[in-house]
């Protein structure tokens, strides 16, 4: 799982074009890649163990062609997709993020000038990404079939609407109309909604990356000094909207295990390197030669795997209880892994590729749900609402509401170096 912010993609591409087996290789084309969604090796699987752990995954419908629709046409993606050149798009949220403020949503007038400047020449794209919105088919269109080659640039796409919706939001703070950035803003957690309900991992901690810069936008909503008790209700029924369409945790990893099921797939057929960023490949190529390590892979590919689909199923079904109580699951799986290193159980894929960043990911989910809860507990006490107090699902324990100074604080959202710098800070509109 790479890091969703600096995303490092596999060298699948260079794959597609000089082959992955070496220079007598055949050329891999998407259509080749798509083809492994099908599962062939482990469809004819003879281990009997293996064809148990697919025919569970059939039946909840986990396969990468089961996750990928047949026709995204008039998706919500689909509609993304078409309101940026493709060949643009990277650039163009490169230059969202440079425009982006670091930290807190301020902007000296440079800065804002330039942000509205880039929000108007792409303002039509921001309205018609509004209106797909409202599409019925709220699909991103993520070809889970493709496994790592799927094309994932949907996000992207999502990710600078959002950030337009942020400029405007700058532009309407800065002309004292805390109505229509409050509608931006709400328009920024529809679009992390809809990536945080696709079965994909990336989505899904992309959705919570947006959501990290949609509560920078609203500090500066909240804190702007024609705010009142009515713009902060009006921001706590959308920010419990997001925690009334929260979606399970499991989602995600049933997607990541579809996407490890076609990475197997590559394995048997000898193309372990078309899996691999540039940093895996100098990794493996320190510990001799690469061909002879995705021959070592192909050939325990089935107890490799089996290992995995265990373990993942463990990881899924612990999804079910709060993210505090999974913890001893992640260290039990890393432990067990050192414990193999080094010796013929060792599993090669599923310890060095799929495996590894497990706790990261799920640590992730457990913040943003806490950033959110977080918000809703201090808009509610400052607008003198009465709700229940939830256990942080990060830490275990309660938050900790205080009021200071005419403000409604709330800490204890994060953990480790995080617990003492992350807190929500609100007016409070109950005091006279």
């Amino acid at each position: 799982m790479a890091d969703p912010a600096v995303k490092t993609l596999p060298l699948i591409f260079a794959c597609l074009l000089l082959g992955c087996g070496g220079e007598s290789a055949p050329r891999r084309g998407l259509d080749d890649f798509e083809h492994f969604g099908a599962l062939p090796y482990l469809s004819a699987t003879r281990d009997a163990r293996l064809a148990d752990e697919l025919a569970r995954i059939v039946e909840e419908g986990g396969t990468p062609e089961q996750l990928t629709p047949a026709d995204d046409a008039e998706s919500l993606g689909a509609a993304l997709l078409a309101l940026f050149p493709e060949d643009r798009l990277p650039r163009l949220v490169a230059r969202s993020e440079e425009l982006m403020p670091p930290a807190e949503f301020r902007f000296d007038p440079v800065g804002l000038q330039h942000a509205i400047a880039f929000r108007r020449k792409h303002d039509r794209q921001r309205l018609e990404a509004r209106e797909a919105l409202q599409r019925p088919q709220r699909r991103l269109g993520i070809r889970l079939v493709g496994g790592f080659a799927a094309d994932t640039s949907v996000i992207d796409a999502v990710r600078l609407c959002a950030r337009l919706e942020a400029f405007q939001a700058a532009e309407q703070l800065d002309e004292g109309d805390l109505d229509g950035a409050l509608d931006a803003v709400g328009r920024m957690l529809a679009f992390a909604e809809r990536l945080g309900a696709k079965k994909h991992l990336d989505a899904r901690l992309h959705a919570a990356y947006l959501r990290a810069e949609t509560m920078a936008v609203m500090h500066a909503v909240v804190t702007h000094h024609s705010a009142t008790g009515e713009h902060l209700q009006a921001l706590l029924q959308t920010v419990q909207g997001q925690l009334h369409t929260w979606p399970d945790d499991a989602g995600a990893w049933i997607g990541e295990r579809a996407i490890g099921l076609h990475a197997y797939e590559l394995v048997r057929d000898g193309a372990l390197p078309a899996l691999l960023t540039e940093e895996e490949i100098e990794d493996f190529k320190r510990e001799g030669d690469l061909r002879l390590i995705a021959a070592a892979a192909q050939r325990h590919a089935d107890d490799d795997q089996l290992y995995y689909l265990e373990t993942m199923r463990q990881v899924i079904r612990a999804c079910e209880k709060p993210y505090h109580t999974r913890r001893p699951l992640f260290d039990s799986i890393e432990d067990e892994l050192q414990q193999r290193w080094g010796s013929p159980e060792y599993p090669l894929v599923a310890g060095r590729l799929l495996l590894k960043d497990v706790a990261a990911g799920q640590t992730l989910q457990a913040r943003d749900r806490a950033n959110v809860e977080a918000w809703a507990l201090a808009l509610a006490a400052a607008t003198g609402q009465t709700v229940p107090q939830p256990i942080n699902p990060l830490t275990g324990k309660r938050y900790q509401l205080t009021r200071d100074d005419a403000l409604i604080v709330v800490a204890c959202i994060g953990a480790g170096r995080d617990a003492d710098r992350l807190r929500v800070y609100v007016p409070d509109f109950t005091q006279p």
